[in-house]
């Protein structure tokens, strides 16, 4: 009997994405059967200089599902993170939440495009009330993919671009905070997440002039 349970087990693996998604996450990961997976997003950051690793790991982890009961599966894995001591957030809509935290991460980019690192971007007062400018247009692209809205794109997309940058730089990256910290460390080449953004915007010809004046500047 329990080896007869086994092999059942091993003829059905388990798989933790524990990233980001632009794609609809249920179809980028079809040929995997939806009950055989598990969803999550870290909350890190951190970069390399030289040979030196710098980053910071936050004592919460965010899980959640597609508007459908948790799996024994999810379940189980929250059960895991709280054990070890992490405050799990879960969400029933985790397709909503990736997208608006992918859209900030493209607000962000953008503004490193510019800058030139993501150092300068988080730096500088302009380029913080430019992240808020980008999210009033990548807003309009979340909604035409049918993403709700979470409450910082809606907070960024009301608040005048200044004001956003004088929030950011006081409440989210603030050179003494942990924030600030993981971003400055940041070296990954910018770019390709900007362009799949441009590509929705497109074809839902949503008109995105921020985003489109820095296509020049992404080269892969």
């Amino acid at each position: 009997m329990l080896r007869s349970i086994l092999h059942r087990e091993l003829d059905r693996p388990r798989f933790f994405f524990f990233s980001n998604f632009w794609q609809d996450p249920k179809e980028a990961l079809s040929p995997i059967p939806p009950s055989q997976i598990v969803y999550g997003f870290p909350s890190a950051g951190g970069g390399f200089e030289g040979n030196s690793l710098y980053g910071g790991l936050y004592k919460t982890a965010e899980l959640g599902t597609f508007n459908t009961a948790p799996t024994k599966r999810d379940l189980e894995v929250r059960e895991l993170f709280s054990s070890a001591g992490f405050k799990v957030k879960s969400n029933k809509d985790f397709q909503s939440w990736l997208w608006n935290h992918f859209a900030f991460n493209v607000a962000m980019e953008v503004e490193v495009l510019k800058s030139g690192s993501f150092k300068n971007a988080v730096s500088s007062s302009e380029s913080l009330a430019g992240i808020g400018s980008n999210m009033k247009e990548l807003a309009k692209v979340l909604e035409a993919k049918g993403a709700k809205l979470g409450a910082l794109t809606k907070v960024l997309r009301i608040l005048p671009p200044k004001v956003v940058g004088f929030f950011l730089s006081k409440m989210v990256f603030s050179p003494n905070g942990m924030s600030y910290a993981l971003v400055e460390h940041n070296h990954y080449k910018v770019g390709p997440s900007v362009l799949e953004v441009i590509a929705d915007a497109r074809k839902y010809g949503i008109d995105t002039p921020r985003l489109y004046d820095v296509e020049r500047l992404i080269t892969l």
